[in-house]
């Protein structure tokens, strides 16, 4: 039996290990108050580190104009009218870094390294996404198949999976999955001329001695599986195995340590997720060896928040703030845990862990730091008769507000009713100003909006 899935995805990871100086992030195009902020010569947004403290030779103008003199660039310009360019400079080498995206399209970007002593451009990586390939999926397919190291994969794993996917700028991945998911097999196809450029084929991972089916058949003989499949006619279940044991249980815990034996686990869980059972049975012998459960609990939420009410850190926090936000929730095994944050400053919480037989606190953890100066009315206020803020709200006459406090800064979002329009306002809590303010818009509508 062969079961398939077709994936068309695209991952782009971006990741920049230096020595960097005060790296702003931004992803604004349409900016009303910038800060300084410098621009290019399209007048597209340039995000800067700062460097007048540090001793670069090559000043952001310069740079910037480096970077527009490269025909990569200026293609890549012509094809996007609308991007972000991010700078940096690595002072300890001596080099910096510019990054453009498109604003349309986050996964297109071009990254340039230039030297600052001599103007030289070190890296010009240039990526274009799009979906559309040359090769279908099953040419892509086939060519995997007709691979003789693929071919001797599927022979020794006649029961497997596949998934495809195309990165959305070159190359194709094929991962072919032996069913028991003991051994895999990737290859990578050149979208342009439809050339293998990698093959692996793993080894066995494991070697065991009882099949999935067997594992399963022996699960369901249990007679608390058979009790939660009755409490859950609608349910799943994923099997996988384990070199180390976790012999951790409520009243022995102990840390992982190696089993003799080759494990297999057996998860199965409701669809609301609020009820499991996972066993754990060795592989040579077929023995269960171990299970949790879930059980029900012996308090209510009400009776979690009365015992939180009483701990002398939870009455500091509240005496802190004002407003807050009480998450409560039972893990099924036997633990309460309880979460606590100011509605507006999400930095401020409280977290405690109740076990809900004893009613012990066994966990406690918080962070309070100072309260902002004004409150959220007040900012509100501030901020109101502002020309950004009225023209908004008269745009869109429906309008959500969120604000939020963060770090001695206030944050203020207006967004319009299918979310495609937003004014973002970032305010100083001490002293009392505002720091910047930024308009966003986006073509594309949410499906669903408030």
């Amino acid at each position: 039996m062969i079961r398939h899935k077709i994936i068309l995805t695209s991952i782009v990871t971006l990741v920049l290990t230096s020595l960097a100086v005060g790296v702003t992030y931004s992803l604004t195009n349409h900016p009303l108050e910038t800060n300084d902020l410098a621009t290019d010569s399209t007048n597209n947004r340039v995000s800067t580190d700062g460097l007048a403290a540090y001793d670069s030779i090559l000043t952001e103008a310069e740079v910037i104009a480096i970077l527009e003199s490269l025909p990569e660039i200026q293609e890549f310009l012509a094809e996007f009218v609308e991007v972000d360019l991010y700078l940096y400079y690595e002072y300890e080498f001596k080099i910096w870094y510019a990054s453009y995206f498109s604003y349309d399209d986050w996964m297109s970007y071009a990254f340039v390294t230039i030297d600052d002593n001599s103007g030289d451009v070190i890296d010009i990586d240039i990526w274009i996404a799009s979906e559309e390939t040359i090769l279908t999926t099953q040419e892509v397919l086939d060519i995997a198949l007709s691979n003789e190291l693929v071919q001797e994969f599927i022979t020794n794993n006649p029961d497997y999976e596949y998934y495809v996917f195309y990165d959305c700028y070159q190359y194709w991945y094929i991962d072919i999955y032996a069913n028991n998911y003991f051994a895999w097999c990737s290859v990578i196809i050149d979208d342009v001329n439809g050339e293998i450029v990698d093959v692996f084929v793993s080894d066995y991972l494991v070697d065991a001695q009882h099949t999935v089916d067997e594992i399963l058949a022996i699960a369901l003989n249990d007679f608390d599986v058979q009790q939660f499949i009755i409490n859950n006619s609608d349910y799943e279940y994923y099997i996988y195995v384990t070199e180390f044991y976790d012999t951790f249980n409520l009243e022995d815990p102990t840390p992982w340590e190696g089993s003799e034996n080759l494990l297999w686990v057996v998860d199965f869980y409701s669809n609301d997720y609020m009820d499991w059972i996972l066993l754990w049975i060795d592989d040579v012998t077929g023995e269960i060896v171990d299970k949790w459960k879930t059980e029900p609990a012996t308090m209510t939420a009400e009776d979690v928040k009365a015992i939180a009410l009483a701990q002398p850190e939870v009455e500091d926090f509240l005496l802190n703030y004002e407003d807050v936000v009480w998450d409560i929730w039972y893990d099924g095994f036997g633990y309460w845990y309880i979460s606590i944050w100011p509605e507006y400053q999400f930095e401020a919480y409280i977290f405690l862990s109740i076990d809900d037989k004893t009613g012990d606190v066994l966990y406690i953890d918080s962070y309070i730091p100072d309260p902002p100066q004004y409150t959220e009315d007040e900012i509100i206020a501030f901020i109101w008769e502002r020309e950004e803020v009225q023209n908004f709200i008269s745009n869109f006459t429906e309008y959500e507000i969120w604000t939020y406090f963060y770090d001695g800064i206030w944050y203020v979002d207006f967004c319009n009713y299918d979310y495609s329009a937003w004014l973002s306002i970032a305010i100083d809590d001490d002293p009392l100003e505002i720091l910047w303010i930024e308009y966003y818009e986006w073509d594309d509508k949410i499906d669903e909006p408030f």
